[in-house]
């Protein structure tokens, strides 16, 4: 998705140096929102609505010049790809399973409320 591979090598400096922050989702809109530190603080939008044709905005000049994603973009995408690898390995991970059985359980169980007799 990125313009050329240095805007694409640039992006993953950013994202390796923690450029990114402030990242949020929007439940309603399906949107995320991120800043990215650069020369200045750039925001990034990123629509994942439709997984096969993701929208992206940032408001840095370089969509002026290139089309495609802009090295802020980039690590953006590279940081919400590195936070969902974590929660899928969590939930692949040794614990998952008996720990998902006991939040079952007891989201099954009926509410008793204690009296004093």
């Amino acid at each position: 998705m990125a313009t050329n591979d240095l805007v694409y090598t640039r992006g993953v400096q950013y994202y390796k140096k923690g450029a990114v922050s402030n990242v949020t989702w929007s439940k309603s809109s399906g949107l995320y929102r991120a800043s990215v530190t650069g020369n200045h603080v750039y925001s990034v939008i990123i629509d994942v609505n439709d997984e096969e044709n993701i929208k992206y905005t940032c408001n840095c000049p370089s969509k002026v010049k290139h089309p495609g994603a802009c090295k802020h973009v980039t690590a953006v995408l590279l940081f919400l790809e590195h936070y969902f690898d974590q929660i899928n390995s969590r939930k692949n991970g040794p614990g998952y399973d008996n720990a998902q059985q006991v939040i079952n359980y007891f989201k099954e169980q009926t509410p008793v409320i204690a009296t004093q007799e």
